[in-house]
Parts: structure tokens; C-alpha cells; sequence
């Protein structure tokens, strides 16, 4: 989660922690029900979290929406951009719709004819950096670099409770599952997909540890 977020949402810093870090068994996120009402659903912190944020990325003044995502700007050549993705927005929109970054790509074109499309995906939850094709030939290679491994893909996480070692491999095969209430999440399961990550501690808590994770794999 990037310090200007915490500025902006200006929220405890342990709430808006908690938006943007694995802390449910390493896997995933927990947000425990509440907030305010929408209708007649209720809506819950990481929901109204993924609102304020996307008006942090997005604001309806004029100039505005430009702004904001263009500050996220890493870095830009011919053929992609790379932009800091804030935890707590989805990249596109899912299956029940709701604000995502795709709305504004639009704002990314610098002078080419269409907008950038997704290079590759970072979950809701996951703040970092998001590599974007400026246009189809570039899509084309930038598949092909994740494809053969080319690209590096590290990842912190603050996790409860703390592996034996300092570093390791955590090697496990994993499940999809999926529910109308619940959602998907990815479940142990013998009988699944490999998923193989190298993990090295980078701090230790009282109840938490700070990892940081290289998958060898990608499950979704």
C-alpha cells in the first residue's frame, strides 16, 4: 500500500492496513461485516475501502480523473506503461460489475488512438506494480516475456503467525472454489493444480510476520 493512499484516504493506519495485506491464514482476505447501508444490502469495510479508492484514483472534477491516474505512472516508453495499482481496486470489472482501474484507461492513451490493455493481473487486494500494453504488438510480447518466466514477479504479504525458517518453498496444490455468497477462494486439495513459492522473511511480529514471495507458478 503506497504512503500517498494513507494520505489520501486519511484513515487509521491499521484500517487501511488492513486492506491491502494477506492476513487470513496467508491466504486471501477477511473483512468482517458492517458498515452502511446500500439499498437493502449491507455493505462492508473492504467495500467501502474499494469506493474511496477508486475516487482517490478517479475524481469527477474537471482535470481531475486525468490527474490522479496519471501520478501513477511509473514508467512509459513505446510499448507499455507500468502503473502503481492501489490495493483494494479490482484491475477490471467482475461478473457483479462495480468501479475498477479499466475505467480509467482512457487516460493512460498519451496521444495513441486507444487506450492500454491489462499485460497481466493483480488480485482486488494487491497493491503494486501493473504492466500495461500500449497496443497490440506490444500485448503480443509482453505475453509472451510472462509465458516463458522472463518476468520476475515478487510479492510482500503480512501474514499471521510465522514459518520455521527464515526462507523455504511452500509447495502445496491448490483448488478453485467458489460460492453465490462467499465468492472464490483457493483451497488446499491434493487432487489440484501445483503451486510452488519461495518465501524469505523480511520482519517478525508479535502475531504476524512479513514475507516476501516469488511464485514459480500462478494459480488464479
Amino acid at each position: 500500500l503506497h504512503p500517498r493512499d494513507l494520505a489520501q484516504e486519511q484513515e487509521p493506519l491499521g484500517y487501511v492496513l488492513g486492506v491491502g495485506c494477506v492476513i487470513e491464514r496467508g491466504i486471501g482476505y477477511h473483512a468482517r461485516a458492517g458498515g452502511v447501508a446500500r439499498g437493502k444490502r449491507r455493505v462492508g469495510r473492504a467495500e467501502q475501502a474499494t469506493v474511496r479508492i477508486a475516487r482517490s484514483v478517479g475524481r469527477s472534477e474537471p482535470g481531475g480523473r486525468v490527474v490522479e491516474i496519471r501520478r501513477r505512472v511509473l514508467y512509459r516508453d513505446a510499448l507499455m506503461l507500468v502503473i502503481d495499482k492501489p490495493a483494494g481496486l479490482a484491475v477490471h470489472p467482475g461478473p457483479r460489475g462495480g468501479p475498477s482501474l479499466e475505467d480509467f484507461f482512457g487516460e493512460l492513451r498519451f496521444g495513441l488512438p486507444r487506450p492500454p490493455h491489462l499485460a497481466h493481473r493483480l488480485d482486488r487486494d494487491t497493491s503494486g506494480c501493473l504492466v500495461l500494453g500500449r497496443h497490440r504488438k506490444a500485448l503480443a510480447k509482453l505475453g509472451e516475456l510472462f509465458a516463458s518466466g522472463a518476468v520476475e514477479k515478487v510479492y510482500w504479504a503480512v501474514v499471521h503467525g510465522a514459518p520455521p525458517a527464515d526462507s523455504g518453498t511452500v509447495d502445496i496444490a491448490l483448488t478453485k472454489r467458489s460460492t453465490r455468497e462467499r465468492g472464490w477462494w483457493m483451497e488446499p486439495d491434493p487432487a489440484g493444480q501445483s503451486a510452488v513459492t519461495d518465501y524469505r522473511v523480511r520482519g517478525r511480529g508479535a502475531e504476524v510476520t512479513w514475507l516476501e514471495l516469488r511464485p514459480r507458478t500462478g494459480r488464479t
